[in-house]
């Protein structure tokens, strides 16, 4: 199924390959820099509107975190699933949310670096330990749904990373903390005439800590231990007259103890991408004013390749033994796709843009269950195809002086094919499930108006409706997983996500980097994909989760008619003086179940691990010239439900955070940075016995970096 769907791809893949290379260019002219398909696509948001928010890359080197997540967790409404960074959390909770939007643990934020997805094909998670937040240079938020620049699934928005560039040199870092673990990374930058090479690898391993807290623990329990490394190759030339091209090819491999003894995650992965562009400056220069009747284009072809596996154990009562329950040994996806853009300036000032889109991914879970003592006895093959073709343009018109209008219209054709579901005794040889899922196919059409009004230069004013849909991934259709006694079976019938939305806000900006954005916003998600409670703590055999040990719950995933979620978000920064800086953040959110006619037990219910108060409040330290600067961070959430039936709460937090980097000389620098210096215990599971997962505990290191 798997090889078929992939020759069909390849050629696919092949033809956009044919037809790219059949654009006229011309003359070749001055290497520049790369303009990415995120700066492009959201360009039209990167004038400080509400909802939005950029980290650039001294941002970042000025933070205490070493791992991205962490970062966007600090600085915005980001999360995944769970309060557990990805240095110990399994990769399918690593999916990336805005604003709390959705009620399972599936990423509905688009995640794109120089244009091209990190989302998982199968899963749609993202593998963030092979992001090193030093190879960066900046960080693109939108929050909201995004149907023109993100396209499908960017339901509660969109986070796009921008590759750093330099001109040359090597760069070394290497990082110790006290959870018994290493870091380390190399890059390397080079100008070869017009030609542009970035090269880099980086590395890791670590201890972790143990997720059960002290007082609960057995034997059992043991350390999330992990290792990661990740090369990538960019190269980037211009081609001719205004065209500039780049190949960028990225590897990575990680894995992880998942905090019971004997249960062990791994995934490796390879992506690689070819992008064209032409910026719609004079003569296609990106440094050039856009002029009337100039165009410009955007050409991205992306590929992907995934192998994930995954053991589950459980333990008995006392965490003095274990047994394996679920072995998911081998997960292959594979996924191909293209991007395109054309954008025009016009003698009105408006701009007209041209989006394209072809998405084509394949997987499935290959995995051994049924282990009552002796073994494994059952095998299981579940997967499919999924392909989506989308078309949209957007039109902006500047209506008055102040005034400017966007808006835009999509349309996706989403198909789900070769869905397949097959089970064997692999005692006896009998199969005893052969299914067959029938092919379907759904037309989405989706669109984006808002209107931005610039009364005064340092005031912003915009309102914005939007609408969006999310097909779900092929884990949720296909792979069931297991936490502890706490059985999720997969659906191969569930329904696409539909989004409505609406956002208003105000900015105030008197001077740069001296703000205040208020956005107020109302999401309507139809037919949410929920893990849904079937069956309480009472064990025994439950359909269709099989036997369930007592303690334990069985659940499906299924579609929830409609939850709102409805929410404020503020933000602020604040120059004290010339070496005090403040931010903050704050977030309300309320997430409500509100019709679910086949589900009544969860109606009215808030969506699991949603925190209605998400605040952080960061301070920067830099005096001029000195060598020594200094961050410090409080956040905190209040407390929020682990489940659906909101029977298993998990208490809120607060947390600091901070570092201290020093300048030793101009090529070498030292920093000590300091996770949860209070040692807060952070709930972020809670099983139907009361058993507590928690987040990172006190964390300290010690990181250098050297330039030469």
């Amino acid at each position: 199924m798997l090889f078929k769907s992939h020759l069909f791809y390849a050629a696919q893949l092949g033809l956009a390959c044919l037809f790219v290379s059949a654009v006229p260019l011309r003359a070749q002219s001055a290497a520049e820099d790369i303009v990415i398909v995120a700066q492009l696509l959201s360009g039209l948001n990167k004038s400080g509107q509400a909802g939005t928010s950029i980290l650039s890359q001294a941002r970042l080197a000025k933070l205490p975190y070493d791992r991205l997540d962490a970062a966007l967790s600090a600085q915005s409404s980001f999360s995944l699933f769970r309060r557990i960074p990805s240095l110990s959390a399994n990769p399918t909770i690593q999916g990336a949310t805005l604003r709390g939007i959705g009620p399972n643990g599936a990423g509905r934020a688009n995640v794109l670096l120089d244009g091209a997805p990190l989302n998982d094909p199968f899963g749609n998670w993202v593998n963030w330990s092979a992001i090193p937040v030093s190879s960066l240079n900046e960080v693109l938020i939108e929050r909201g749904g995004r149907p023109l620049s993100g396209g499908a699934g960017a339901l509660s928005g969109q986070i796009a990373l921008e590759t750093a560039v330099r001109e040359r040199g090597q760069t070394l870092s290497l990082a110790g903390s006290t959870l018994a673990g290493f870091d380390g990374a190399l890059s390397h930058a080079s100008q070869h005439g017009d030609t542009q090479v970035i090269a880099s690898v980086s590395g890791g391993r670590r201890d972790g800590y143990i997720l059960i807290p002290e007082r609960q623990r057995g034997p059992a329990d043991v350390s999330t231990e992990s290792y990661n490394a990740a090369a990538n190759f960019k190269i980037a030339v211009p081609i001719s007259s205004g065209w500039r091209a780049a190949l960028q090819l990225r590897g990575f491999t990680e894995g992880r103890d998942n905090g019971l003894a004997g249960a062990v995650n791994s995934t490796d992965g390879f992506d690689g991408s070819l992008r064209f562009t032409r910026t719609s400056g004079s003569n296609g220069r990106q440094d050039s004013p856009a002029q009337s009747g100039q165009w410009g284009a955007d050409i991205l072809l992306y590929g992907q390749v995934r192998q994930f596996d995954n053991l589950f154990t459980a333990t008995d009562a006392a965490r003095a033994e274990t047994r394996p329950v679920l072995d998911q040994f081998s997960v292959p996806a594979h996924a191909v796709g293209a991007r395109v853009q054309f954008d025009r300036h016009w003698r009105s000032g408006s701009q007209t843009l041209l989006l394209g889109q072809f998405d084509a991914r394949s997987g499935e879970t290959r995995e051994a269950f049924r282990n009552l003592g002796a073994g494994f006895t059952r095998e299981r093959r579940a997967g499919g195809n999924q392909q989506l073709y989308g078309l949209g343009v957007l039109h902006r018109e500047q209506l008055l002086e102040t005034v400017r209008l966007n808006a835009g219209v999509r349309v996706d054709i989403s198909r789900l094919s070769d869905g397949a579901r097959t089970e064997i005794d692999t005692v006896s040889g009998a199969v005893l499930r052969d299914d067959e899922f029938a092919a379907r196919s759904d037309t989405e059409p989706n669109g984006e108006l808002s209107l931005v009004w610039t009364p005064q230069p340092a005031w912003l004013l915009n309102a914005r409706g939007y609408t969006g849909y999310r097909m779900p991934s092929l884990n949720e259709f296909f792979r069931p997983f297991r936490v502890g006694n706490d059985i999720t079976e997969a659906n191969p019938l569930l329904e696409n996500e539909r989004l409505r939305g609406v956002d208003i806000g105000i900015a105030y900006e008197p001077l740069t980097g001296q703000f205040v954005r208020l956005t107020l916003f109302r999401n309507w998600l139809k037919d949410a994909v929920a893990n849904i409670s079937i069956a309480g703590t009472a064990g025994g055999f439950i359909a269709p989760c099989g036997f369930v040990p007592s303690g334990g719950s069985c659940r499906q995933r299924g579609n929830l008619e409609q939850v709102s979620i409805a929410g404020v978000e503020l933000e602020t920064g604040l120059q004290i003086t010339k070496a005090l800086r403040m931010e903050g953040f704050y977030g309300y959110t309320d997430a409500t179940v509100d019709a679910a006619p086949a589900a009544p037990q969860v109606l009215d219910n808030q969506l699991p691990q949603v925190p209605r108060h998400r605040a952080s409040l960061s301070v920067f330290w830099a005096p001029i010239a000195a060598p020594v600067t200094a961050s410090a961070i409080v956040r905190g959430q209040s407390a929020q439900f682990d489940d659906d039936l909101n029977m298993r709460r998990l208490d809120g937090f607060i947390t600091l955070d901070g570092s201290i980097q020093w300048q030793v000389m101009r090529r070498l620098s030292l920093r000590a940075a300091v996770i949860n210096l209070l040692d807060v215990e952070i709930e972020a599971g809670k099983t139907a016995t009361g058993l507590i997962t928690r987040g990172q505990p006190l964390t300290a290191s010690l990181a250098l970096q050297l330039n030469f």
